[in-house]
């Protein structure tokens, strides 16, 4: 077996870095305690969503596949050079907060109706965490917008949550906060 790239380990932990900051908001929120069990295997077939992780008193198992939308591919880039030590030149938004918030929430949109295309093969539920790699949006903000948020009319996903670096909104199957 082929040795991960740096590139791939250091997306795997950014990954498990969003997993961890979305589990315990989502256990306290939802009365579990899921904790990571191991990373999915991208080699089955269905392959295996990033994540399996575990409630240890139940030993109920959920899949979690993770994603992250950024404002467009050139935050992307600056945010990914920085990660890996690269020289790169800052990421300067240009449009007013509202617009800006639009794009990413585009920028949602594709990476769920991405997501919807794939098939995975999960122990119990499968979720799908998507993170906005944006440091001025407030999901608080926007709350007419995800009230209406058009998801796919087909997905395999039991539950998919939006979650900005300070809020977490459930799109599906119910549009509510995870609050405690």
């Amino acid at each position: 077996m082929d040795k991960p790239s740096k590139n791939d380990q250091l997306k795997a932990r950014l990954e498990q870095d969003i997993l961890r900051g979305f589990l315990s908001p989502y256990n306290c929120w939802s009365g579990k305690a899921f904790r990571f069990l191991r990373q999915g295997n991208p080699n089955c077939v269905p392959p295996e969503p990033d994540f399996i992780c575990r409630d240890n008193g139940t030993g109920e198992q959920i899949g979690v596949e993770v994603t992250t939308a950024y404002y467009d591919e050139a935050h992307a880039t600056s945010e990914w050079k920085q990660s890996r030590g690269e020289e790169t030149s800052p990421y300067f938004l240009k449009n007013p907060d509202y617009v800006e918030n639009e794009r990413v929430l585009d920028r949602v949109a594709l990476k769920i109706r991405d997501k919807a295309t794939k098939r995975y093969e999960a122990p119990g539920k499968l979720l799908l965490v998507v993170l906005t790699y944006s440091w001025r949006l407030y999901l608080s903000d926007v709350q007419e917008r995800l009230d209406v948020f058009e998801l796919p009319k087909s997905h395999r996903f039991d539950e998919i949550h939006l979650a900005s670096q300070n809020e977490i909104y459930q799109l599906f199957p119910g549009r509510k906060w995870l609050f405690p």
